[in-house]
């Protein structure tokens, strides 16, 4: 259990600027503690009582804010680093010096690492491969070159024509650009007469074309646009099941978006989930089997009812949901939810809790399902 959590942390941390984070909230914290916090020495209690604490009590809760923003919604980090920098360099000259620089220190080092922080991973070196200097003739991974372009030109060079000279078959013959000479007895070919065909009667050769004449005409077929690859198929699913609980918790959760599947027939959007633990407080899932006929499966009373993989396993629950509404119990506070399609989950967050909870679901594939107290019955909707 310890180990899934950890993973799920390691997981949950490298997809936004941990560290910078909790140095921004550490130096909130040490700004926030001087004016505050009295010491005693003896019969004698030193406090700080100016109006550095109310501006100490402003940046530093501001500060806090920026350091969650960071782990709750890493797409702002620029702006949250940004604001941290500027709300540390005046805490230096509003709060004590900035908790006796201690606190400007860890927050400005915070804000950098925010900044300076991406989401991009980078491309692994190949063993042994030597690092070498991009000059300005040199491709850069930025600007590589074009697949279609590269084909085209081994293309051209495989079907061109081979040259008349045999003496070096690699250089082509040169294409001469002067006019035969011309006659001034000849009269001018008529307008119905075809250019390049001789006069009736006449033995002079036709004056030649000025053009340089046409290269025959290539082998080479014309090239086809690349295909888009295919849309991926829809997840194969069955017939629309509901499940209400009175809790519902999710471990090791990730919202891997939202995808297709074959719901009744037809093919509908879904939200994928993927958790490696689920509890199920109260269970009951009803599912259409036939025309008004339902299958109730039903929990004991008070019962939790679990979905789990083996430990060390590294299989996961994939769970397809058309809707989940129910209330996100977060530390005691209860929003209510409805997440669709239409309207997915705006966080990916790895541990969840919803009351109350409906769900109805197109398919629930890995895990193993474990319901104490199984009770199975038909009912005629």
């Amino acid at each position: 259990m310890l180990l899934r959590l950890w993973r799920s942390f390691t997981a949950w941390r490298r997809g936004r600027p941990f560290w910078a984070g909790l140095f921004v909230i550490a130096g909130a914290m040490v700004i926030l503690f001087p004016p505050f916090v009295g010491v005693k020495l003896g019969d004698m209690i030193i406090s700080i009582k100016t109006i550095g604490g109310v501006s100490a009590l402003l940046i530093g809760t501001l500060l806090i804010i920026c350091g969650l923003s960071l782990w709750i919604a890493p797409g702002f980090r620029l702006a949250s680093g940004i604001v941290t920098v500027l709300l540390s360099l005046v805490a230096l000259v509003t709060t004590n010096l900035g908790g006796f620089l201690l606190g400007t220190v860890l927050s400005l080092l915070g804000g950098a690492l925010a900044v300076a922080w991406t989401d991009v991973p980078k491309e692994p070196k190949a063993p042994g491969e030597k690092r070498r200097k991009k000059g300005r003739s040199e491709l850069s991974l930025e600007n590589p070159a074009p697949p279609m372009a590269a084909v085209a030109l081994i293309a051209l060079l495989a079907v061109q024509q081979p040259s008349a000279d045999p003496a070096d078959p690699s250089v082509p013959p040169p294409v001469s650009t002067t006019q035969a000479p011309t006659s001034s007895s000849v009269a001018p070919p008529s307008s119905s007469t075809p250019p390049g065909t001789p006069p009736p009667g006449s033995s002079t050769p036709p004056p030649a074309s000025s053009s340089v004449p046409a290269p025959p005409p290539s082998t080479v077929p014309p090239s086809t646009p690349a295909t888009p690859p295919p849309a991926p198929a829809p997840v194969a699913g069955g017939r629309e099941w509901t499940l209400t609980a009175s809790r519902l918790d999710l471990v090791g959760l990730n919202f891997a978006g939202v995808v297709d599947s074959v719901l009744n027939g037809q093919v509908v959007k879904v939200l994928k989930f993927t958790a490696t633990d689920m509890k199920i407080r109260d269970l009951v899932q009803t599912g259409e089997v036939s025309p008004g006929v339902q299958l109730v499966t039903r929990a004991a009373p008070g019962s939790t009812s679990t979905v789990s993989v083996p430990f060390g396993s590294p299989a996961r629950i994939e769970l397809f949901t058309v809707q989940l509404k129910g209330n996100l119990d977060i530390l005691g506070i209860k929003i209510p939810v409805d997440y669709t399609a239409a309207h997915p989950p705006p966080l990916n967050v790895p541990i969840a809790s919803f009351t109350e909870v409906t769900v109805r679901n197109a398919d629930l594939a890995g895990g193993t399902l474990k319901i104490p107290g199984t009770k199975i019955s038909l009912q005629s909707s």
